[in-house]
Formats: structure tokens, C-alpha cells, sequence
């Protein structure tokens, strides 16, 4: 059946074009992002098909469970043309897919009125056999605590952002240090 080496050669092309071909995650966002309660964040995960992607096509996003007594929590689906959302108690009303047709190579996801327990890995996972990509991403939302008259990030790693006076400052333009949310109609610089 020829030379050990042609034999070697062969199976590697099979390894390389295995990998190469097939369904591919597009995204290149980053692996870890921060964000404060309250905000909203955007999870991207593009994905592109090859031709021999023929099965239906599976969309999953999943919070990792931190350990291992936990068990993973699947917070949103895409099947058979059709979109769950209604996994995740705890995320009830707070997360949607971005496009109104995940089909069409966008399986990114928006999560709402972020809280402290959002925090974790989220796992996209996209299927359509033979093809199988994922991809992880750690968020980290940071909470407020109420220590000697400022409200302290908890995790904030930006000195700047660090303590903010306990009370809202009524302002005609918001210029607070670190001002979430400007109620435009009463121009109060709300802190949370």
C-alpha cells in the first residue's frame, strides 16, 4: 500500500482537510469581557457552512456550570427553524438572538439587564452535521457595594471607575466618574 511515508503524508491531508472543511466560527471577539449590572451585552458567534453541512442546524447557548457538582444550564436554542428561549428562568425576557434568522450564519446572542449571577463561560455551540464548531467566552459583571459613603465596584479592575459618590448628582450633562444610566427626560445621573 506504498512507503511508510506516503502513508503518513496521506493521512495528514485527511487531518488537514477535516479541519479546514466544514462548519467554521467565524468570530474573533474576545475570550473575556467585563461588564457592570445593569449594562446589556452582545455574545458574537458567526459561523459559516460548507457544502457538505447538510443536517439541520442546531444552535445552543450555554452557561457552564463553575464546577463540576453543578450541571451546565442551556439558556437558548435554535431548532428546527424555531427559537427556545425559555430555558433559563433566571434570564426570562432578558436574552434573544441578535438576527431574526440564525440560519443565515449569525448565532450571536444579546443579554439584557445584566446581574451579578449572569457571570460564568458562555458556550455557542452550533450543529449541522457532519459539522460541529463552539465557541467560549467568560463574562464578568461586576456588582456595587455600599462601603463609607461610595458605592465600590466589586471586581472592577479600572481604578478610575472605582468609588462613586452614594448619591445622584442632578446635572445638566452627565459627567460623573462612573454614571451608568442618564434619565435624559429629568437629566439626573443615576448610580446603581
Amino acid at each position: 500500500m506504498g512507503s511508510p511515508a506516503l502513508q503518513c503524508a496521506l493521512c495528514l491531508a485527511v487531518l488537514l482537510a477535516d479541519s479546514v472543511l466544514g462548519l467554521t466560527i467565524t468570530s474573533t471577539g474576545p475570550g473575556s469581557i467585563e461588564k457592570a449590572g445593569g449594562e446589556s451585552i452582545n455574545f458574537d458567534c458567526r459561523f459559516t457552512l460548507a457544502p457538505e453541512d447538510t443536517g439541520p442546524l442546531d444552535i445552543e447557548w450555554i452557561l457552564l456550570a463553575s464546577d463540576n457538582r453543578n450541571q451546565d444550564q442551556m439558556i437558548i436554542v435554535y431548532s428546527g427553524d424555531r427559537v427556545y428561549e425559555q430555558y433559563y428562568p433566571a434570564m426570562k425576557g432578558r436574552v434573544h438572538f441578535n438576527s431574526p434568522d440564525p440560519k443565515t450564519g449569525d448565532a450571536s446572542i444579546n443579554i439584557t439587564k445584566l446581574l451579578v449571577s449572569d457571570t460564568g463561560t458562555y458556550l455557542c455551540k452550533v450543529k449541522k452535521a457532519p459539522g460541529v464548531g463552539s465557541r467560549k467566552t467568560l463574562l464578568t459583571v461586576m456588582g456595587k457595594e455600599f462601603q463609607g459613603g461610595v458605592y465600590r465596584t466589586q471586581g472592577c479592575t479600572d481604578p478610575s471607575r472605582e468609588a462613586v459618590p452614594s448619591h445622584a448628582h442632578r446635572l445638566s450633562a452627565c459627567h460623573c466618574a462612573f454614571c451608568l444610566f442618564i434619565l435624559s427626560s429629568s437629566q439626573w445621573c443615576v448610580v446603581f
